[in-house]
């Protein structure tokens, strides 16, 4: 008999029982990756009515009016002829909270021609001419434009604050969204344009992002290469120039 015929099976132990088997590890639940919710957008006021905005050469543009609201000039003139932009919606924890007043856009000429115009800023301006129409200043209308997609992509969104950091009391740089980063990727030329008009429309959030840029863009440079990049003209003499480095000598250190 060979030692072959002796031999147990494989899965059979000495005293007759089987051998375990190699078992498959168990598989336990994977957890459950997050849900991922889209982004809520905030709702429209009932009372939103269409803008007719008219820009440096005479184009009328229609912007809706929560979309202007973005513009503090707008709504500024707005609350003095007591026409509801219903903004309150908001502000509501349920939309039965949010209660809007009667759509007031037709009454808009006959009110604008009726009040008295303001005594601060640009708002006196808009007002003497706001008769259903809102005058946009020396603001281009491809510029306005461009203005309103910011204003559509914040719409809802409370305006940024500055903020200083307490250890180095530096000012806390924004940090900018993909939209943000790819609104504000153009020329000197063009962030000037935009400084210019959210300056004049009063629109926060840009025009402080906007400030932000350019002094990422200025950083680092001397203001020989500022002037020459920005159009600043040069009226100090050099007994002025070295007057300032000599003054603010460590702000002088990282230009090269």
């Amino acid at each position: 008999m060979s030692q072959n015929d002796n031999a147990l099976p494989n899965n059979q132990m000495e005293n007759g029982a089987e051998a375990p088997q190699d078992q498959a590890p168990e598989v336990q639940d994977q957890p459950k990756a997050p849900e991922v919710k889209p982004p809520v957008s905030p709702p429209v006021p009932d009372t939103t009515f269409l803008v007719t905005c008219v820009s440096v050469e005479g184009e009328h543009i229609k912007v809706p009016s929560h979309i202007l609201s973005l513009s503090h000039v707008f709504k500024s003139v707005c609350e003095s002829l007591g026409v509801d932009l219903g903004l309150d919606v908001l502000y509501a924890d349920s939309p039965e909270e949010a209660v809007a007043e009667p759509n007031q856009a037709a009454e808009l000429n006959q009110v604008a021609q009726a009040e008295p115009p303001l005594q601060n800023g640009n708002k006196e301006e808009h007002l003497e001419n706001f008769d259903g129409e809102f005058p946009l200043g020396n603001i281009k209308a491809d510029m306005f434009k461009k203005v309103v997609k910011w204003c559509e992509e914040h719409y809802g969104q409370p305006d940024p604050e500055k903020k200083i950091n307490p250890k180095n009391f530096e000012t806390i740089h924004f940090e900018f969204t993909p939209f943000e980063e790819k609104f504000l990727d153009v020329s000197v030329d063009e962030l000037q344009e935009i400084l210019m008009a959210a300056n004049f429309l009063d629109i926060r959030s840009l025009y402080l992002y906007a400030c932000q840029k350019a002094a990422l863009m200025i950083m680092g440079k001397t203001q020989e290469q500022v002037r020459a990049e920005w159009g600043f003209p040069d009226d100090l003499t050099e007994a002025d120039k070295e007057a300032i480095k000599k003054e603010y000598q460590w702000a002088f250190q990282d230009c090269k």
